[in-house]
């Protein structure tokens, strides 16, 4: 089975900084930005693929996360499949 999209909440605080993170994140497994409105929303897209990864700042704020797990509002887990081991460590390097 494979997920059709995602779509998370940034708040237009921390929109530019979530989108370059996920940006950078997700390069090495071939990710890249599909459909972009600046400052509203990112549509990124595996190459030859369709875009199933979204952000979208939406109309409520969020405090930035401080790393603190057990505190945090909302708990997403999200997947992504890659196609090699150097793709999951270029990916765990960039995003830790």
């Amino acid at each position: 089975m494979t997920i059709s999209h995602v779509s998370l909440p940034t708040g237009q605080k921390h929109f530019k900084e979530m989108r370059d993170f996920y940006a950078a994140v997700l390069a090495p497994l071939g990710y890249q930005p599909f459909m972009e409105e600046e400052g509203k929303f990112l549509g990124m897209a595996p190459k030859y693929g369709a875009p199933d990864f979204w952000l979208h700042s939406g109309d409520t704020e969020f405090d930035k996360f401080d790393g603190n797990v057990e505190k945090r509002a909302g708990k997403t887990h999200i997947a992504f499949q890659a196609n090699s081991a150097k793709a999951v460590y270029d990916w765990y390097k960039i995003a830790v």
